[in-house]
This record gives C-alpha cells, structure tokens and sequence, in this order.
C-alpha cells in the first residue's frame, strides 16, 4: 500500500497537519524554483513572464490545497479533536 492511500484513510488529526504543512512547503519550493528559472531565463535575455504566470499558479493551487481541510465535510470526519480509528 503507498502512503498515499494511507494518509487518505486514516483519522488522525495530526496526519492533516502534516499534509498541510507539506503542502505549504511545496508551494514554497515552487516559488524558489520560480525565481530561478526567471532569474535564469532573464540572464539569457529569454522571455520569462509566462514561466513566472504558470508556475506561479501551480505554487499558488498548491498552498491553497491545504485549505481543503478546511471544510466542513472534512472536519466532521477528522473531527475537532481527532482520533484515531
């Protein structure tokens, strides 16, 4: 079984915790590899505003994707407390 599925199925409220802070991270590596590859296509006198638009919307889809957790439909299922089973 990969981990993915596990993180799907299991309750625990930290493992949401988790998920959210890798998310915010990922959105965070995204923005650093943004700004390299501008800075490196604008060294090369290469057009750079497209590549900073996309992958400035992937950083953004994928630090918002965190707020998923945020839902109401989530919450009850993971509860405020969280459990375990």
């Amino acid at each position: 079984m990969d981990v993915g599925r596990f993180v799907c199925y299991t309750r625990a409220r930290g493992i949401l915790r988790v998920l959210q802070i890798a998310l915010i991270v990922g959105g965070a590596e995204w923005i650093r590899t943004t700004v390299a590859l501008a800075s490196a296509r604008d060294a090369a006198g290469e057009p750079w505003i497209r590549l900073v638009a996309i992958l400035g919307a992937v950083a953004l889809f994928t630090m918002c994707s965190g707020l998923v957790f945020r839902f109401p439909r989530l919450k009850e299922r993971y509860g405020e407390g969280g459990t375990d089973g």
